[in-house]
């Protein structure tokens, strides 16, 4: 079984281009479908259902990470994922 193929993007930009990044995430976020590029390559995802964040700072790095989460809804009467 092939390991599912993953996402990473780092990069430094001014303020205005990590805040209209970060609004895209959000819009994504509320309309279902979550889409991040990078050179060619694109992440496209539909999250539903559940989310958590988690949220860490680091004072002496000057960093702010931020990790979100979701899980596929599930049809209470089958069990089974929705997607």
């Amino acid at each position: 079984m092939s390991k599912p193929k993953t996402f990473e993007y780092e990069k430094v930009l001014p303020t205005d281009d990590i805040v209209a990044q970060l609004e895209q995430i959000v819009a994504g976020i509320r309309s279902g479908s979550v889409s991040l590029g990078e050179g060619g390559v694109t992440l496209a995802v539909a999250p539903t259902a559940k989310f958590s964040i988690e949220v860490k700072e680091s004072p002496k790095a000057k960093s702010l990470k931020l990790k979100i989460k979701w899980r596929n809804a599930q049809n209470s009467d089958t069990g089974e994922t929705t997607e």
